[in-house]
């Protein structure tokens, strides 16, 4: 599920609709580098690919829910 988001957000960032750069991936989170000027709208359109793209291929009776946080490094965010 996590790589069906990862390609999906990969797209979006090269066609430019996400200003971001996907920085890691550790297990099930993925680490993003964000200017603040596109921090809320990268944040909100990347929330959603996680939550919504396996829904092409699978859907399950319990909703992915994704959380989010913010920081100048991974420390910070958790």
């Amino acid at each position: 599920i996590i790589k069906l988001a990862m390609i999906e957000i990969h797209k979006r960032i090269l066609s430019r609709e996400i200003s971001c750069k996907m920085i890691l991936q550790v297990h099930d989170e993925l680490v993003f580098e964000i200017k603040d000027k596109y921090l809320e709208n990268s944040i909100q359109q990347i929330k959603k690919i996680m939550e919504q793209t396996h829904l092409e291929y699978k859907d399950f009776k319990v909703p992915l829910i994704v959380d989010y946080g913010i920081g100048k490094n991974w420390g910070e965010s958790h």
